[in-house]
């Protein structure tokens, strides 16, 4: 486990493929074993007009996995579930976006 206050764990597109329950599993098991952060590096999809990519992607994970796309909605009750708060969520150069949870 992370020892330091510097240390931060990294998710990169690991829970858009995983159910809430297991996300939530996972999260809280990070938290039990350490005080340190977390970066998610995750789509949020628009709660409205999503584009035809976020879609297709959303429809990708219901059809080969227990995941799905999450709005900021959604990920701000999954990471409350698990005992973290989103500290910040950044724009990237990419499709998805950077989550910075913190405990809560």
């Amino acid at each position: 486990p992370a020892a330091g206050d510097k240390d931060v764990y990294l998710a990169c597109a690991l829970f858009h493929g995983l159910s809430d329950a297991d996300s939530i599993r996972i999260l809280r098991n990070i938290r039990a074993a350490s005080q340190a952060d977390v970066a998610i590096f995750e789509a949020v999809v628009p709660e409205q007009g999503a584009s035809l990519m976020f879609t297709a992607f959303d429809m990708q994970m219901l059809m080969g996995t227990d995941g799905k796309e999450r709005t900021a909605k959604e990920w701000q009750a999954l990471c409350s579930e698990a005992g973290y708060r989103i500290a910040g969520t950044y724009d990237t150069r990419s499709l998805w976006n950077l989550q910075m949870l913190q405990p809560a």
